[in-house]
């Protein structure tokens, strides 16, 4: 079951008063504000947010997808989760231009796991609504996503969608890539050069061969 824990007003804004003396580590959207107090993010709505019941890690605890550890409710809206922090992530943006690209080997490595809890989503007929660059960390060692707080299970396999928001997310990372080594001086061997640019035909190569796994593996299934 979801560890949904509920307040009164007074215990709220006394929580609220707590995480906001702690430190914002992104900006974290224009929906909220995410603080680190210790090893975990605790994401505080501008506005108590209203949706679905939600996924949380005890639910399907797949290592990819940072699923709510907490979630923190008021008058039956959700105003807070808390979930891992995951640090010195190699994806942003700012790591590209301060002339740091990820090794592409390890890149490589880490995707065999996380494209398999992709996989493993849509056979749960889980829609990764919120599957996205921005949203994908990269500790140099493993892949992880963050704001699944808005995933949902759907009646229609969601496969065809997650797999194109995969995509979308190595399309980004090419083409970041593609930049630090063209206009930010950070100069690639040819061979890895070319490995990030074929990573669109290597993630098609490891989906199929995940297909094929499960075909005789029993699918890891979510827990209601």
């Amino acid at each position: 079951m979801p560890v949904i824990l509920n307040f009164n007003k007074e215990e709220k804004e006394e929580l609220k008063r707590f995480w906001s003396s702690h430190e914002i580590i992104t900006k974290g959207g224009s929906e909220g504000k995410p603080y680190l107090i210790g090893k975990n993010i605790y994401k505080v709505y501008n506005e108590d947010y209203e949706t679905e019941t939600p996924i949380c890690k005890s639910n399907l605890p797949l290592d990819s997808f940072l699923f709510p550890e907490e979630i923190y409710t008021y008058n039956n809206k959700i105003f807070a989760y808390k979930t891992p922090y995951i640090p010195n992530n190699q994806f942003e943006i700012k790591t590209f231009r301060n002339w740091v690209i990820p090794d592409i080997k390890k890149v490589k490595k880490a995707l065999i796991p996380f494209v398999k809890d992709v996989y493993v989503l849509s056979r749960n007929n889980i829609n990764a609504i919120d599957l996205v660059w921005h949203n994908t960390l990269f500790d140099g060692e493993k892949i992880y996503v963050v704001d699944t707080i808005d995933y949902q299970i759907v009646d229609e396999n969601p496969e065809e969608d997650n797999y194109k928001s995969l995509k979308n997310i190595i399309i980004c990372l090419m083409l970041n890539a593609e930049l630090a080594h063209n206009q930010y001086n950070v100069k690639l061997s040819e061979e890895d050069l070319k490995e990030y640019k074929n990573l669109p035909l290597y993630i098609k190569e490891i989906y199929k061969k995940t297909i094929e796994e499960y075909k005789d593996k029993e699918i890891q299934k979510i827990k209601k």
